[in-house]
């Protein structure tokens, strides 16, 4: 049977009322528990969760979930990220790219209490990889003998803050200081050896007096030497650097990142400001 998840199971009553009341949700709204290994002690921690809401996406991608869950030890709001994490050597976990942020003391990122794979392998592991040199899987158009597919792997991270979307802003101030912000921690884990890679608005959240920087499953330790790790472009489309857009082969660089805070800042003030 495929879908097994023996990480999720259902709080006790008293937990699930605590989450309604710390998360604002009715009584009637189903809750779920869910455990994630710690970031220092890799003991399975505890979070409550409301039911998801299904949403229509594409089947390439992530698949990522995000949830304002309840921490019944603590009894506060984290913020918990399900997803599917591109399984390569070559790309660590996000987990382990926040511990080495945090041990180089990099500023304006999000505490991380959790992270890690989900279960086993045999369920929450992709397996289509394993077909493509099957005599009836499809071709590339190129002519070569099998199309590129990327293993994932079921993966959640634990983060200790809740930001506001940079779109929800309240004066064009707090776009500005949570950008500045941004750009300190992309600094800061550039010095250490990190590239991010994927700078667009919805990994710029707003915090109080300033801004984080979120969402590093994607970037590059530019101290290993390597080519390019996956068949597709690394980002958002709609932020990426136009020598990105233009020329598929040529590397990625830190001034690929700014210029995409150029049109994150751009797209922000067109779209969101009032005219």
């Amino acid at each position: 049977m495929r879908g097994v998840d023996e990480t999720v199971t259902v709080p006790t009553p008293i937990d699930a009322r605590g989450a309604r009341e710390c998360l604002g949700l009715l009584a009637k709204v189903p809750m779920f528990q869910m455990s994630v290994p710690s970031l220092t002690s890799g003991e399975d921690l505890r979070f409550i969760v409301p039911a998801p809401i299904a949403s229509p996406y594409a089947p390439p991608g992530c698949a990522t979930r995000g949830f304002v869950a309840y921490d019944p030890a603590r009894k506060k709001k984290v913020y918990l990220k399900d997803t599917w994490r591109v399984a390569l050597e070559s790309i660590e976990p996000e987990g382990k790219t926040y511990k080495l942020l945090h041990e180089n003391h990099v500023r304006n990122i999000a505490p991380c209490l959790a992270a890690g794979d989900v279960s086993t392998d045999l369920y929450h592991a992709t397996q289509a990889h394993t077909y493509i040199v099957c005599k009836w899987a499809c071709p590339r158009v190129s002519g070569s003998t099998a199309v590129n597919l990327t293993p994932h792997r079921h993966y959640r991270l634990v983060l200790d803050i809740i930001g506001v979307k940079l779109t929800e802003f309240k004066k064009s101030r707090e776009v500005v200081l949570a950008v500045r912000d941004a750009l300190y921690a992309h600094e800061d884990a550039f010095k250490c050896g990190v590239l991010h890679r994927d700078i667009s608005p919805s990994n710029i959240l707003i915090t109080d007096g300033g801004g984080i920087l979120v969402d590093w499953d994607l970037c590059k330790h530019i101290n290993v030497s390597s080519g390019p790790r996956q068949s597709t472009r690394t980002g958002t489309w709609q932020f990426m650097s136009a020598a990105l857009v233009r020329f598929r082969d040529i590397p990625h660089t830190v001034h690929d990142d700014l210029e995409s805070v150029l049109y994150v800042i751009l797209w922000v003030a067109i779209i969101y400001s009032p005219s």
